[in-house]
């Protein structure tokens, strides 16, 4: 394909569900076998509490692009299994920030080095300079598609 040339959308849609979207399913079912009780989505939640300074649900939402409804279920869940708490906010006694607890934290950094772990092994056939290659594109779909990651 020459520099100029641009893939046709219909066509090279088509080849990106047939070769990324299942590459991305698999990992993701990699990632649910060995996890350690936290589902990707609340994962992706912990890590969220841990960036940003006593969260509240609401922010928690936006930050995510999730309803606010499905951000309290899981939320809850986590706070169930004892991974997040809700304090009081000092400033304002209406409000309740959310706040790792030990265990929380342990269990982003198993889960970290877990999917570490699978991303390595998947891509370990691609050589340094391809894996370069691939990140370099990778960052260039996100940079110009931001609300999507």
């Amino acid at each position: 394909m020459s520099s100029v040339e641009t893939l046709q959308p219909d066509s090279f849609s088509s080849e990106l569900d047939r070769e990324f979207v299942p590459l991305v399913r698999g990992i993701f079912r990699l990632f649910k076998v060995r996890a350690t009780g936290v589902s990707a989505a609340g994962l992706f939640i912990l890590n969220q509490i841990a960036n940003m300074e006593r969260p509240m649900a609401n922010e928690i939402a936006k930050t995510t692009h999730i309803t606010t409804a499905a951000a309290s279920q899981l939320i809850g869940q986590l706070i169930g299994v004892g991974l997040v708490r809700r304090e009081r906010s000092p400033e304002d006694r209406r409000v309740f920030n959310l706040v790792l607890t030990k265990r929380g934290v342990e269990a982003i950094e198993v889960n970290r080095a877990i999917h570490l772990d699978i991303l390595s092994r998947v891509f370990s056939c691609l050589s340094r300079q391809e894996g370069a290659e691939l990140l370099r594109l990778l960052r260039k779909v996100r940079a110009n598609n931001p609300e999507v990651g």
